[in-house]
């Protein structure tokens, strides 16, 4: 939205991801009219996936991740299936 933040990197990488799940653009998601947070999420997104990416996009700045660690900490119990 033109206000860039401590953090609106990995807003723009959360978009990115919701948009590469969606196949919308950014532009065509609706916001909830009482939150204003995204409403993207697909049913078939599984939910600790898309808390974690709805955190990355977060209205408010504050309530994001603050680091690309704290992104990489909460995904990493996704990846048990690799190990």
């Amino acid at each position: 939205m033109g206000q860039p933040v401590w953090g609106s990197d990995l807003y723009a990488l959360g978009m990115v991801a919701i948009q590469a799940l969606t196949g919308k653009n950014p532009q065509m998601l609706t916001a909830d009219s009482t939150t204003g947070e995204w409403q993207w999420q697909p049913g078939w997104v599984s939910a600790p996936l898309a808390a974690i990416l709805t955190k990355m996009v977060r209205r408010d700045w504050l309530h994001r991740y603050r680091t690309v660690g704290e992104v990489l900490e909460a995904l990493y119990p996704l990846t048990d299936w690799l190990r």
